[in-house]
């Protein structure tokens, strides 16, 4: 549906409704967006319009000596044909200069259209399986995808590589994903021996049988936090590889305590051997 806009400082609602009723023009919905406008970023009060809006955006700037926009079919950038095109706003100002300013990509590929870098405050959308979902995706609609048939995720993942997590998944929802990886990762067990006379340790690790020394193994069991299991391997070893595991611990420790659950436990076990 069709756009006109003006910048949200220069006049009241009433006001610019009121002028767009005289000029036939009926509105379903009103919002706000930041454009960027050669080089400043700009607020406007956008309606979506019933109506012809073409060059609409320059009566508006001189009417309301202001900076004005119109958006609608004319300001497809592209062929649509191509299935991949832009959709962007002109921007009028009342000195005669106008821009034009792409603010959504239509990807008719994955059927997704995504703002901009150079707007802020549209949503971007995605169609999964004949259904619609809001970008980025919160944590119900996320579940939802899930469910659905393996070569319709497919699209998820592909709209992911090419768009990014950000702008596809929302930031909590990636940030309690990336916690519940990390928490499983944790939760894990490593089954191993130890060969005391060749210094290794033969382990099975994610499903992969491989190999390390007992220092390397040391910091591995404390990167996934097993630290019962840890206390029990430190108690092994003779006082000269005791010293020099919690050297390695330590370095460990000082540098990723932040990203840690429980890096109390670790410290303990440190002060301990």
């Amino acid at each position: 549906m069709p756009w006109l806009g003006i910048r949200a400082e220069c006049t009241a609602e009433e006001e610019f409704e009121r002028y767009l009723k005289e000029y036939g023009y009926s509105f379903t919905k009103k919002f706000e967006i930041e454009v960027l406008v050669g080089g400043t970023w700009e607020k406007f009060k956008v309606y979506e319009v019933l109506g012809f809006v073409e060059s609409a955006a320059e009566i508006l700037a001189e009417a309301f000596n202001c900076p004005a926009l119109e958006s609608g079919p004319h300001l497809v950038l592209g062929e649509v044909s191509a299935k991949l095109w832009d959709e962007a706003v002109k921007i009028a100002l009342p000195d005669g200069k106008s821009y034009v300013v792409p603010v959504y990509t239509y990807d008719g590929f994955l059927d997704l259209r995504m703002p901009t870098s150079k707007v802020r405050g549209l949503k971007g959308q995605i169609i999964v399986g004949g259904r619609v979902f809001e970008l980025p995706l919160g944590e119900e609609d996320f579940q939802r995808i899930m469910l659905l048939d393996k070569r319709v995720r497919e699209k998820l993942e592909k709209a992911i590589a090419i768009y990014g997590y950000e702008k596809v998944i929302d930031r909590k929802l990636l940030e309690k994903l990336k916690e519940e990886k990390a928490g499983r990762s944790r939760e894990q067990t490593v089954t191993y021996e130890v060969d005391w006379d060749a210094g290794t340790v033969l382990c099975i690790v994610d499903g992969k049988l491989t190999s390390m020394n007992l220092t390397r193994f040391a910091v591995l069991l404390a990167q996934r936090e097993l630290y019962g299991e840890l206390e029990k391997f430190v108690s092994m070893l003779d006082p000269d590889m005791r010293r020099e595991i919690k050297e390695a611990l330590e370095e460990f420790f000082n540098i990723f305590k932040g990203s840690l659950k429980s890096p109390e436990e670790l410290k303990k076990i440190l002060e301990k051997i």
